[in-house]
């Protein structure tokens, strides 16, 4: 499995020490995935979550991840996946918005890798034409159901990735149901006993070495995609 913080500069340092981490990379804090000649693996998230307690982004958060991904089909980087946009804890809404931006994506001349960020209500069939499983929504219904969208995403050979995971639990959870990767904004907020934590965690190497490498489907989906316009 592979952790991903927010796009902090430290993680350069985890990963030459030998941790398996990337980056999540968001709108506001788009960073060159290089370094020396040295790739740090990462995907692009669209930016769109939000806390239950507050409003839904709208139209210029939207506009800042397309100049993102813009940004990084012009540079010919290649995120492991995009999230597509999505309406947070809205099923029907994340529907809707999934088939309006799959052609605009693929519009922009990405023909990589997209993963739809699944929310409270949507079912396995809802991630069909998708490469990547993005596990969403709320606290409560995210840890119910990661296990589920985990074991369908091995089945089907696709990524899955859980969000917000930033304690050692947490992170040993994704690991044990066989996610691919977990992105942990919140380590680097000043919390030194969560980060140690996840620290911890990801350095326990043998728990994310023994299963079969993620970069197998990453070879296989850029021989998928090779040639597409």
């Amino acid at each position: 499995m592979i952790y991903m913080p927010s796009n902090h500069a430290s993680v350069w340092k985890y990963r030459e020490q030998g941790y398996s981490m990337g980056w999540l990379m968001s709108p506001d804090g788009f960073r060159r995935p290089e370094k020396n000649g040295e790739a740090m693996p990462f995907a692009l998230d669209n930016g769109l979550y939000f806390p239950p307690d507050q409003e839904p982004k709208g139209r210029e958060a939207i506009a800042a991840f397309y100049e993102m991904l813009g940004r990084c089909v012009r540079l010919g980087y290649e995120p492991i996946f995009v999230v597509t946009p999505d309406r947070p804890y809205d099923a029907e809404r994340t529907r809707a918005m999934a088939a309006e931006h799959v052609p605009v994506i693929r519009g922009v001349g990405y023909a990589g890798p997209l993963a739809i960020a699944v929310q409270d209500g949507m079912e396995l069939d809802d991630a069909d034409g998708f490469d990547a499983i993005f596990v969403g929504g709320s606290t409560d219904w995210k840890w119910g159901t990661a296990e589920k969208w985990a074991a369908h995403a091995n089945q089907t050979g696709r990524w899955c990735h859980i969000a917000r995971v930033n304690t050692i639990h947490r992170v040993r959870q994704c690991v044990d149901m066989g996610a691919h990767s977990a992105d942990g904004t919140g380590i680097f907020r000043g919390n030194k006993t969560q980060l140690a934590g996840v620290l911890e965690a990801v350095a326990e190497r043998h728990l994310f070495f023994d299963r079969p490498s993620e970069q197998t489907l990453l070879d296989e989906w850029r021989s998928r995609y090779e040639g597409v316009a």
